[in-house]
């Protein structure tokens, strides 16, 4: 049952997400590109109004290393169609003149697609109860009572004697009653359920001296929605196979001269597509040059990464966290990305100068900050920040 439930609240989330994103989609929207890296929404918006009333704009958001592109829809389909349509000079903003492509139809179709396949999955799991969908609780475990002069790679040892760890991170300490012993506690999320169920059997086990309790840990997940969402968009729109590729050439040869294919730039091309295919596609069309450019800074880990591997990396390089998070839940299952968690907020721009550019294997990797709202004890807030070091693999 709990695959089950686990299922429902994965179909949801990507359901709203659906429906969410849909408004991008429709006959009167359109995509574009080669906008500058500098401009804001307000500015993109007070320009592209001049061809119709906008409904809706999605601006990605700026990524060093990346092209930025947006996604208008604007009130009627005539509206669309007269940007879409324009002549270049009428496109010039900034110096740059933007690239607008109006291919609606197969937008549409890929949506309509991906909406029935996840109503399909969600009629098979009806039977599910909200309150059942409410008691969905993750694998993760609160360790209380290490005494403050054991190390973390101790703990992590102890830890791992249970099952595979995808999350670890030492919590602050606390005030005690006085006279108390201080100690750590420590958050650990296993990969599966066995992982969590002994080491729940494990609890009242004395460790350098200290008796441990240890009990599910019933707190929210980590919020990983600044990263994912990035990610998740990326995903949706990868060109996942060679005749997406023929279909997206095929829609920009020159309506008046079939020898013409108007300026086009193929981006987010899913991974496994060979480099090889791509250009025996583009030598059809005899173009004058074929650029492939690979980007180094996607942020995501080898599938293959694990925490103690994350935490080896960072203890290479010198820097000291709070504990780390590996995770797996990215659309493109070959992937991962990896969160680094500070105490020190002064810490975080050391780190991420330290890491980003500097190779890992044959790659190299990229970090961004992450704020997160955390309770602190007494009821107010503090902002945690997390560092967030990525690798791309391809």
């Amino acid at each position: 049952m709990n695959d089950n439930v686990n299922g429902k609240k994965q179909i949801q989330h990507q359901l709203k997400s659906s429906q969410q994103s849909s408004v991008n989609l429709k006959t009167n929207s359109v995509h574009i590109t080669n906008i500058p890296v500098e401009v804001n929404t307000q500015q993109l918006s007070n320009f592209l109004s001049k061809f119709g009333k906008i409904k809706y704009i999605y601006y990605s958001p700026y990524i060093q290393g990346r092209a930025r592109f947006a996604d208008v829809e604007y009130e009627t389909y005539e509206q669309a169609e007269a940007i879409a349509n324009s002549s270049p000079n009428n496109r010039i903003f900034c110096g740059s003149v933007l690239q607008v492509r109006f291919d609606h139809n197969q937008l549409t179709e890929r949506q309509k697609d991906f909406d029935e396949e996840l109503q399909r999955r969600q009629d098979q799991l009806k039977g599910i109860t909200e309150e059942e969908l409410d008691e969905v609780e993750r694998n993760e475990v609160m360790f209380k009572g290490f005494n403050l002069s054991v190390g973390r790679n101790d703990i992590i040892q102890f830890v791992t004697r249970f099952g595979v760890i995808k999350k670890f991170l030492i919590l602050p300490v606390y005030q005690q009653k006085e006279g108390q012993q201080l100690t750590q506690n420590i958050s650990v999320e296993y990969v599966d359920q066995e992982g969590k169920n002994q080491a729940i059997k494990a609890d009242g086990q004395e460790f350098e001296g200290c008796k441990l309790k240890i009990e599910h840990w019933r707190q929210d997940s980590i919020q990983k929605d600044n990263c994912l969402q990035q990610l998740k968009t990326d995903y949706k729109f990868l060109i996942k196979n060679i005749e997406e590729v023929k279909d997206e050439l095929e829609r920009r040869i020159h309506p008046n001269d079939k020898s013409r294919i108007i300026g086009l730039e193929i981006n987010k091309l899913k991974r496994n597509i060979d480099e090889q295919m791509l250009r025996l596609v583009f030598a059809e069309y005899q173009p004058q040059q074929i650029i492939i450019d690979v980007d180094l800074e996607d942020p995501r880990f080898s599938q293959h990464l694990t925490l103690i591997e994350f935490f080896t990396l960072m203890d290479k390089m010198k820097i000291d966290i709070q504990g780390g998070f590996v995770s797996e839940e990215v659309d493109d299952p070959e992937s991962l990305f990896a969160i680094a968690y500070f105490k020190d907020m002064s810490k975080l721009q050391n780190a991420i100068d330290s890491i980003e550019g500097t190779q890992y294997g044959d790659k190299k990797l990229h970090c961004q900050p992450i704020f997160k709202e955390v309770p602190r004890q007494g009821g107010n807030n503090q902002q945690q920040v997390i560092g967030q070091c990525c690798e791309l693999i391809y």
